[in-house]
């Protein structure tokens, strides 16, 4: 399963499919997989779009300081975004006062495994592979500087809600996947089979280990919460 799958799994799990939907930090991509699901209301929200590549009108939203009001839509959904900001814990909190029904977030898990990736340097902790420094695209807010790859997990997720409400009993999934398919790229036949095989042996753990995937679906289901009794 790649990363877009996933994505489509966890859409096709939370969202219902005639409710209004904002997708925070979208692009075409975003646009044509929610059109082949058969979703027809949502608006996409992207800081600096480029006309060139959109054929949708698209928003001009700070995912951080949204400006609308709370409750403006039915859901609000992002996908590999909020690690691009500058304050990802606000950029969370805004999503979910702007939706009525839910939030889904699609990022990458904070895992041992991930940690000891980045370690290993088979895995980025700042994004400089997706950065263009010519003409300053991508990164941090698409400033050009590579930006810091924030991975979540389940406890700090509840402990951002509880401090945001700690009247409320937050009812949150959470859903995990893997994407492996570009892990390790070698040119030489050699490390291609290594690389396979490091592959294969890390799916079998996997299996076993779900929670160390490194993909996490975060939904915060707000209609369905409840106040809490102290």
């Amino acid at each position: 399963m790649d990363r877009w799958q996933f994505y489509a799994n966890n859409l096709q799990k939370f969202i219902k499919k005639k409710s209004s939907i904002l997708v925070i930090g979208g692009s075409q991509r975003d646009y044509e997989l929610l059109k082949n699901l058969q979703y027809e209301n949502f608006q996409i929200s992207n800081l600096k779009p480029n006309p060139d590549n959109y054929n949708f009108r698209i928003l001009n939203i700070d995912a951080t300081n949204i400006n609308l009001k709370s409750n403006t839509f039915d859901y609000v959904v992002t996908h590999a975004c909020i690690h691009h900001v500058r304050k990802p814990h606000m950029a969370l909190l805004e999503m979910y006062r702007v939706s009525r029904i839910g939030t889904l977030i699609i990022e990458s898990n904070d895992s041992l495994l991930m940690r000891i990736s980045c370690r290993l340097k088979i895995s980025e902790d700042f994004e400089v592979s997706s950065v263009d420094m010519n003409n300053k695209r991508g990164g941090v807010e698409e400033s050009g500087i590579p930006n810091y790859i924030y991975r979540w997990n389940e406890r700090e997720i509840i402990k951002t809600f509880s401090s945001y409400e700690p009247e409320v009993k937050h009812q949150i999934f959470f859903e995990y996947g893997n994407d492996l398919d570009n892990f390790g790229v070698q040119k030489t036949k050699e490390k291609l089979i290594i690389t396979k095989l490091i592959k294969f042996l890390i799916k079998i753990f996997l299996f076993f280990f779900k929670k160390q995937q490194n993909l996490l679906a975060i939904y915060i289901d707000k209609q369905n919460s409840n106040k809490r009794i102290f």
